[in-house]
């Protein structure tokens, strides 16, 4: 019973998110310019690397959500949706600290008439790692296709190429 409740939340979990990185992605392709108006509002890069970071980022939430969504390396792209999470959120506290008047950007335009909503914009955002963070740890329990970390293993890659062996198993 147990096992079939905890399947039932990754699968929950695997279509939200999907679908919540998916429709990001999309709608940040769709209007490239406002996205990097969006990144250079927040002053922490140049602008040629928000117009790269404004491309690379919704085809990299498309890979990652078609990922979970179908169930092909799944785990990796939801740790690097993870990392992401934990920089848009590292971002926005940057800018609330430094009083900056900023539209998230998300989800496009339909952010940007929220201005400055930063306390909004965090608590959505750790919904969303938390979200990533159950999914993640149901992946590790449960392994259901098979897919693992193989540095969370008991012999990482490490330890079989660089410790010395032992004499037994030579």
């Amino acid at each position: 019973m147990e096992i079939k409740r905890t399947l039932i939340i990754e699968q929950i979990l695997r279509f939200g998110l999907a679908l919540l990185f998916l429709w990001a992605g999309v709608v940040k392709i769709l209007s490239p310019v406002d996205f990097i108006q969006t990144i250079e509002s927040y002053q922490l890069i140049s602008y040629s690397f928000s117009v790269f970071f404004a491309y690379f980022i919704p085809i990299l939430e498309i890979l990652c959500g078609l990922s979970i969504l179908f169930n092909k390396i799944d785990l990796g792209a939801s740790m690097i949706l993870l990392l992401m999470m934990l920089f848009f959120i590292s971002a926005m506290l940057q800018a609330w600290i430094r009083g900056l008047d900023i539209t998230c950007g998300c989800f496009g335009k339909s952010s940007a008439q929220n201005r400055s909503q930063y306390l909004w914009w965090i608590i959505r955002d750790t919904v969303i790692l938390s979200a990533l963070v159950l999914f993640i740890k149901n992946r590790l329990e449960n392994n259901t296709n098979g897919c693992t970390i193989i540095l969370l293993r008991k012999k990482s890659l490490w330890s079989i190429f660089f410790e010395p062996k032992s004499e037994q198993n030579r």
